[in-house]
């Protein structure tokens, strides 16, 4: 069985059935790598990545900014449950809210989830 088929057959064993109502094509594209705007199959084929909602990366894909940033953050520690304390989300929190004027005098605060920030171009 060729590497391609090997992951089609291994999608459809062991990952949710709830995946299999999200497909794009007929006949699956494989992904490989990502540069800028564009993404790469296994063939080496370029696409232009014109995704919108919480399919896209906002930056780009394998930014070198974007990129030293979690590496650094990865050296130091990949997660921290909400239940302990951690200095990177206040900062990232209070660097959010000062993107918004009225902040200050509306009270606001920032709830940190794992998707849903396709539009927001901050340095966290």
């Amino acid at each position: 069985m060729g590497d391609r088929d090997a992951v089609v057959e291994r999608r459809e064993k062991v990952l949710s059935p709830a995946h299999r109502g999200m497909l794009a094509y007929d006949d699956p594209m494989i992904l490989e790598r990502g540069e800028g705007n564009y993404l790469f199959d296994e063939a080496g084929k370029r696409y232009l990545d014109c995704l919108g909602q919480n399919l896209c990366i906002s930056l780009g894909y394998n930014h070198p900014a974007v990129s030293a940033a979690a590496i650094a953050q990865l050296e130091k520690l990949q997660h921290c449950t909400t239940m302990y304390f951690n200095r990177e989300p206040g900062l990232c929190a209070e660097e959010l809210l000062a993107t918004f004027a009225e902040a200050a005098e509306l009270d606001y605060v920032v709830h940190l989830v794992n998707t849903g920030a396709r539009r927001w171009n901050w340095r966290c």
